[in-house]
């Protein structure tokens, strides 16, 4: 196996595992799997592959910050926010900052990924009971 199968194989694995979790892992990053899998990728390669379950297995969305780096604010990544109307933080009351600069990219898994994990991780435990 090459270079990027085995990423794609190794990041697959991690992902399962995530997902795999009670709760399952939530607002992960491009850096969180880089990390799992030893920096042996790129960011650029990474997000385009997880970009690619977007829908499917993941969902990709946005968190934003408040002035005192609380995570206030979690959207689409297409929504729009009004400038005269915005979000405050739950924890602080401060007002988001509207600004990419303080926000970031986050992965959650499909209801419909996580219980397709549980199913085939019961029928592994099956198998090896027998």
């Amino acid at each position: 196996m090459g270079g990027l199968e085995m990423s794609f194989a190794k990041i697959n694995d991690i992902l399962e595992q995530w997902a795999s979790f009670n709760p399952p892992l939530r607002d992960f990053t491009v850096d969180s799997v880089l990390n799992a899998i030893n920096f042996e990728s790129t960011y650029d390669y990474v997000f385009r592959f997880l970009n690619s379950k977007d829908g499917f297995e993941i969902e990709l969305s946005r968190i934003y910050l408040c002035p005192n780096s609380h995570k206030a604010f979690h959207c689409s990544v297409d929504e729009e926010i009004d400038d005269y109307d915005l979000p405050t933080c739950h924890i602080c009351g401060e007002e988001i900052m509207n600004d990419l600069d303080y926000s970031y990219l986050v992965f959650n898994f499909t209801d419909s990924y996580v219980q397709g994990v549980k199913k085939k991780r019961q029928m592994q435990q099956s198998l090896i009971l027998r």
